[in-house]
């Protein structure tokens, strides 16, 4: 095999694993476990879990571009994709996804524990489950944030063998920041998501009112929720300052919205809920440093 078909195959590959998602399972995973267990940090069991983690959600990643072959054929910013093109067959890619997700999870089971494994096959399932609903329901987005919000419970239950209020909280932190991520995104490929007659909820809004008013709305929200482990004790008042401060930069640019919804504005505010992330986890990790 020359270098260029190599270099092909491997990016087709990461492509079919749809790595940035995997990436970011991987750092949430890691925040979660970290917060499990402050102070007790198993450097094995952590690998463990990532690499089990990584390879379920690789799995998922590898069923949803089989499962959309031919949505994927209708929408330009898919139709390149390895399956639509022909690259590898259906069989051999649902194949792979099966055997990423027996691999990851028996690393889980063995060398982690039960729980996080059960989250695991969970979010792989909750995946497929958000794949059909986007041709079904424009409750998709809601459907979708569940598995995308699951690896830092995973995360967590591999540091401390379970979960209390304060993992659910950040897995609640998670899912809301999805919504608004996710909303900027419909409207950007609002005439894609049309052609292929998906149910996003871009499709059902002619002048942009019902996404702003969705974006908006999950921003509020995300505010609320992120101040909350404050409230809980589980973080202090670097991190509420912090949360507060980014909540607000997130929803001045959510509401610029309103009186430009062009798809450059879209890209923005999902570009903005990008940074929001991980400067939030950042604020976190600042926080959590200083009080120990």
């Amino acid at each position: 095999m020359s270098d260029s078909n190599a270099q092909g195959h491997f990016k087709n590959i990461l492509d079919l694993i749809k790595l940035r998602i995997t990436v970011m399972q991987w750092v949430t995973f890691a925040m979660g476990f970290w917060l499990g267990n402050i102070g007790q940090f198993d450097l094995i069991t952590f690998v463990y879990g990532l690499i089990g983690t990584g390879l379920v959600a690789s799995g998922a990643g590898a069923i949803n571009h089989a499962m959309e072959k031919d949505i994927d054929r209708l929408m330009n910013r898919t139709k390149n994709r390895p399956l639509p093109t022909g690259v590898y067959s259906t069989s051999a890619v649902v194949g792979l996804s099966f055997l990423l997700l027996g691999i990851g999870s028996s690393i889980l089971f063995f060398k982690v524990n039960l729980l996080t494994a059960v989250l695991a096959v969970l979010t792989y399932g909750f995946y497929v489950i958000y794949t059909v609903s986007k041709k079904y329901t424009s409750l998709n987005t809601l459907i979708g944030a569940i598995p995308g919000a699951m690896a830092p419970l995973g995360g967590w239950a591999a540091s401390s063998g379970t979960l209390n209020l304060d993992a659910w909280v950040f897995f609640i932190i998670l899912f809301v920041w999805q919504l608004p991520h996710f909303y900027a995104i419909a409207w950007m490929f609002k005439d894609d998501y049309e052609s292929a007659k998906l149910k996003m909820i871009s499709c059902f809004d002619v002048d942009g009112s019902r996404t702003y008013r969705q974006i908006l709305i999950t921003i509020v929200l995300l505010i609320v929720v992120s101040v909350y482990p404050y409230f809980t004790g589980m973080l202090g008042s670097i991190y509420l300052f912090g949360s507060i401060c980014l909540g607000c930069f997130f929803l001045i640019n959510g509401l610029k919205f309103n009186k430009d919804r062009s798809i450059l504005r879209a890209r923005k505010i999902m570009r903005v809920s990008i940074i929001y992330l991980p400067l939030l986890l950042l604020v976190m990790i600042i926080d959590i440093q200083l009080m120990i």
